[in-house]
């Protein structure tokens, strides 16, 4: 065999192989609609009002993930000691399920798992009516782009949602762990209307009480409201005098942003989470 000829079969080999590992890689790749497009993923409206329930697990770990459910007007967290649901969330989701598209991917049901739609390890997404029956069941799987992929329950077509659905709770990337349920509870301490507080007062366990009482300037003989700006703070315990207003502001700011972390069981005794008559105390005073 010419020089010509065994470099033409070599060749021809070289792509006869090629082709064969493109075969083997395409070969399990789903097949795209040939129309492409957007569909809603789901039909009508959703509210707080025609909702019930909304439930969220990993795979087959149903305990492991967490449930909201509205108790008259209020949402509430059962495994949490039935504390407030964060209903800025909740709005939010049903929201964005509202508008949420997707994009046709696959209806090979060998192939969910290469989405992470298997129904063992995909975040399952329901929502619930006031009997109790699912309104809407969505398994969310990996994400792509700004979006994850997600289907149905009971069908095996795949979807790249417009929206990635499993940021909302608290799951990022690649990332296998179970929903955050933290993250759909109420954790704000205090909300005051900063304009109604006219006193505060610190009372450590150990040490001197320290009050503090808002003062307007008020022109004598002046019978219209104060301006709720043109303020002072004063101390009254444990001596009298002017407070800087940047340090006392700075206090009834902080007050107002206390976040919880979690909801604790109620204790037997407060004073198992040192919260008993000997804990420190902080009052705040608004007026009606």
């Amino acid at each position: 065999m010419s020089g010509n000829n065994r470099n033409l079969v070599i060749l021809g080999a070289i792509l006869l192989v090629l082709a064969l590992g493109y075969w083997l890689t395409t070969r399990s790749r789903p097949a795209l609609d040939p129309t492409g497009g957007w569909e809603d993923v789901v039909e009508g409206t959703l509210s707080t009002d025609e909702i019930y329930g909304l439930e969220v697990y990993r795979g087959n770990a149903r305990d492991e993930g967490f449930a909201l459910a509205r108790r008259g007007d209020e949402w509430v967290m059962p495994s949490r000691f039935d504390a407030a649901a964060n209903m800025n969330r909740l709005r939010t989701l049903l929201g964005n399920l509202e508008q949420l598209e997707g994009e046709y991917r696959s209806d090979d049901p060998s192939v969910l798992g290469d989405y992470g739609l298997a129904d063992s390890s995909a975040v399952h997404l329901i929502l619930k009516d006031e009997a109790g029956d699912e309104v809407l069941h969505l398994l969310l799987g990996k994400t792509s782009g700004a979006g994850c992929f997600l289907r149905r329950e009971g069908s095996d077509k795949v979807l790249l949602g417009s929206r990635n659905l499993l940021s909302d709770f608290g799951i990022w990337g690649e990332d296998n762990r179970n929903p955050v349920a933290s993250n759909w509870l109420d954790l704000e301490v205090f909300t005051p209307d900063r304009a109604t507080v006219s006193g505060i007062v610190l009372q450590p366990a150990e040490g001197r009480t320290i009050e503090l009482e808002k003062e307007f300037s008020v022109a004598e003989g002046d019978t219209t409201a104060p301006d709720p700006n043109a303020y002072e703070w004063k101390v009254l315990r444990p001596e009298s005098f002017t407070a800087l207003k940047t340090r006392a502001d700075g206090i009834l700011t902080t007050l107002s942003n206390l976040r919880a972390r979690d909801v604790a069981p109620p204790p037997a005794d407060p004073a198992d989470y040192g919260l008993g008559e000997e804990a420190d105390r902080v009052e705040v005073i608004q007026d009606d």
